[in-house]
């Protein structure tokens, strides 16, 4: 065998496993590919090698060329270190493709710039990989074991010594127009694996790996886009009379009030699903919650702007979405000259304070905590232990009542006012083993009986943190707002279903109320401003829930953006419609208001 013909090999091996791996994807979810027509799947997996292609060749393609290259008396242990780099590359394509199979099951869509925010929390990585799919693991090492003796086995057998600097030339070019993707101007993008407008065809076309290196690699980078001129903007706003305001910014009116502490819980996971306040669904797991919202204003049409933590503590923060190819919090976005929402509490006279149930680096939150202006910050490792646990390392994002606890004891030496954000994390997957009077279903460490009783211990948690808080000073002057970062995931399709979240806003003595407007993470920044009775300019995406502006939701998927409105939705890849449930008149406007 010629060294062309064993690259010519690697290329086949590689494409084949791309292409074992998408007829994975495809069965795993196979309900979710119902709808799919033969013709369509077909198409997604022969467009799809395009994609596969693309992303190997972006890796593989130079320890190929030297393998290949026209070189004489080259020896075999030049073909041995890059044929070891091409086998550690395609181990490492397999367990990216392997997790995005299992990753696409909590978000339905693929890995984007998730790896890098993971790093931070690889020894979490690492433990959940492997006590939660160890089947997987080892089906997967034994495959590659075998791959690896055929691979150098097949390496034993070549003839260094045939060479061709014409089709060296040749195979040269094919790698470029390979990397590219085809003989268009532009290398291929995510986008374009969804030209067909289908969300299901484009997730079945693109794989985990491209997606997760072409976010990556724009993670932190502006794209600009600009698709109406100041005029039409105002145009399309008018026509639905909407105000026109100087694009992002806002001002406030001062207010002649006692400025209020406000107490904001971002809760892991909390999907509107399970709270039966909202859709009444009878689990029976969420009583202390229930009875609150009867006493607050509970809202029934609320979103969480993103499907990951990050994304909820970013909107909910600044009031900026995760848009595709804007930086995010943590990795840029806070060197930009934004509003921070804890910045303007302490403009304003406010003490501030971030606790986070889980370790105190994880996702890199106390540097976020601390470039976002917030005074005080704590994590696991500041947190007593105070309940009987039968593993008090159970819960790997830390344990909600010692949070709560903790975040009451910090705010009775804290000067009024404060404003005071925790984050909570048992909620999240794997699920930890809880003392039995929480255990309301037979527990599992990654089922949903699991998460159901987990969000039983939550809610008794923020019980008890309510009854604590009633017998201190700074109770009656405070308002309390609870919402969560995302809901559970995967467990529908459904665009609204798979981001409606709980909201509720709670201030002592004043009346319950149920409100219906469409609103999102990214009305909270705005809103907590209004409380705390700010009077100078601001920038938002969202509008103050305490206003009676129409309001809406921007909702972000990697490879999408969704307009949601009392009247329907619209889902967009920023090149075309993907998904709505609109007639085509409205579709048209929402279109336009979205990509104003």
């Amino acid at each position: 065998m010629s060294r062309a013909r064993f690259g010519f090999f690697i290329f086949l091996f590689a494409l084949f496993l791309f292409t074992f791996f998408r007829a994975v994807f495809y069965f795993s979810y196979f309900d979710y590919f119902s709808e799919l027509s033969a013709k369509e799947i077909f198409f997604a997996f022969f467009n799809g090698a395009r994609f596969d292609i693309s992303i190997f060749l972006t890796f593989l393609a130079i320890p190929m060329l030297f393998i290949m290259a026209p070189i004489k008396n080259i020896n075999k242990k030049w073909v041995l270190v890059w044929t070891y780099l091409i086998v550690v590359m395609i181990f490492f394509f397999s367990a990216i493709l392997l997790g995005d199979i299992v990753y696409f099951n909590y978000v339905k869509r693929h890995l984007s710039n998730e790896l890098l925010l993971l790093i931070d929390d690889f020894d979490f990585l690492v433990d959940m990989i492997v006590f939660q799919y160890p089947y997987f693991i080892a089906i997967f090492a034994v495959v590659l074991f075998f791959i690896h003796k055929a691979v150098f086995k097949i390496v034993e057998k070549i003839d260094l010594q045939k060479r061709s600097v014409a089709l060296f030339l040749l195979i040269f070019v094919l790698f470029v127009i390979g990397v590219r993707g085809g003989f268009s101007q532009k290398s291929i993008n995510v986008i374009d694996g969804f030209s067909s407008s289908n969300a299901k065809q484009g997730n079945l076309t693109l794989n985990g790996a491209f997606t997760a290196y072409h976010y990556s690699r724009k993670s932190g980078k502006f794209e600009a886009k600009k698709y109406y001129s100041h005029e039409e903007i105002s145009e399309i706003l008018d026509a639905q009379n909407r105000p026109n305001p100087e694009f992002l910014y806002e001002k406030t009116a001062a207010k002649n009030i006692d400025k209020k502490n406000i107490i904001f819980v971002l809760m892991e996971s909390w999907s509107a699903k399970y709270v039966d306040a909202i859709k009444n669904g009878g689990y029976g797991v969420t009583p202390n919650f229930d009875a609150l919202a009867k006493e607050g204003r509970l809202f029934v049409n609320f979103y969480a702007t993103g499907q990951r933590s990050i994304e909820g503590i970013q909107a909910t923060l600044t009031s900026i979405p995760s848009f595709t190819g804007l930086p995010s919090i943590g990795r840029g976005l806070e060197v930009f000259n934004i509003s921070k929402v804890a910045d303007i509490a302490n403009q304003n006279g406010y003490e501030t304070i971030f606790v986070q149930s889980s370790k105190r680096r994880s996702f890199r939150i106390d540097a976020i905590a601390e470039s976002m202006g917030f005074k005080h910050y704590y994590g696991m490792e500041d947190m007593p232990i105070l309940l009987d646990y039968e593993d008090k390392s159970a819960s790997k994002f830390g344990w909600d009542y010692e949070s709560y606890m903790f975040l009451k004891d910090r705010l009775n030496e804290l000067k009024e006012p404060f404003f005071a954000y925790l984050f909570t994390g048992t909620t999240h997957v794997p699920y930890a083993k809880l003392p039995k009077k929480f255990l309301k279903y037979e527990h599992e460490e990654n089922g949903i009986n699991g998460f159901l009783n987990t969000l039983y211990y939550s809610d008794w948690a923020l019980g008890e943190f309510m009854k604590e808080a009633k017998k201190s000073s700074w109770y009656e002057n405070s308002v309390f707002i609870f919402t969560a970062d995302h809901t559970l995931g995967g467990e529908s399709d459904n665009i609204l279903k798979k981001f409606q979240i709980p909201l509720l806003i709670y201030i002592p003595n004043e009346t319950g109320a149920v409100d219906k407007r469409v609103a999102s993470h990214l009305d909270l920044m705005p809103t907590i401003v209004d409380f705390i009775g700010h009077s100078g300019h601001f920038s938002s995406y969202g509008n103050s829930l305490l206003k009676d502006d129409k309001t809406n939701a921007l909702l972000c998927e990697a490879n999408s953006i969704v307009l949601v409105k009392n009247e329907g939705f619209l889902r967009h890849s920023l090149s075309s419609v993907l998904e709505s449930n609109l007639s085509n008149q409205d579709k048209e406007l929402y279109e336009k208001e979205l990509l104003a």
